[in-house]
């Protein structure tokens, strides 16, 4: 019973996505939002530096940079809103506002708008990252769920939890599920 099931799992995972997959990363920060409202460059942004490294070293995938939001509710429910809604976007990264302070609404913007939940992330993404930072993996509330066909992943701030996901989980793991959500399987 099992091998067969190892044999589905592994067969999913070979299939070939027929074109580019384009990833977005959305940034959510009061910082550098505001370093951005008053004119400025955002500097040393390492997310953005690990997410664009990981993605492009396959050719498969297109990098795309959404920019920064602050975290606001409303702003961000309708960036997202948006950006579900384009045609050319298959897979929507969001960094920050997943934290327990008052400021933290990321997960509560996006959440309304899943279709479904993908709570197996939420549990992959806790053990790996109790595994790297211990009992503080339990302050994040990093969640994924699909909406209009798209993939979305709330991920922390943090760039080395966001490289651990995409490494371990989603680049692993996109072709398989967009297979799944879009019916080529």
């Amino acid at each position: 019973m099992y091998e067969t099931e190892f044999s589905s799992v592994h067969e999913h995972k070979s299939r070939k996505w027929d074109k580019p997959i384009t990833f977005g990363l959305l940034i959510i920060s009061d910082s550098r939002w505001q370093a951005i409202s008053r004119g400025e460059q955002v500097k040393n942004d390492k997310t953005s530096e690990v997410v664009e490294k990981l993605i492009t070293k396959n050719n498969q995938f297109i990098f795309r940079h959404f920019g920064y939001l602050p975290d606001d509710a409303s702003l961000i429910k309708q960036k997202i809103k948006e950006l579900i809604q384009e045609e050319h976007i298959d897979v929507i990264i969001t960094s920050g506002g997943t934290g327990i302070s008052k400021r933290d609404v990321t997960v509560e913007s996006i959440r309304p708008l899943f279709e479904k939940e993908l709570t197996g992330f939420t549990v992959a993404f806790q053990y790996l990252s109790f595994l790297q930072v211990g009992s503080a993996s339990i302050l994040s509330r990093a969640t994924a769920g699909i909406a209009n066909d798209k993939i979305i992943f709330v991920l922390p701030g943090s760039p080395n939890a966001v490289s651990m996901a995409l490494d371990k989980l989603i680049l692993p793991e996109i072709v398989h599920i967009l297979t799944q959500v879009r019916g080529k399987s």
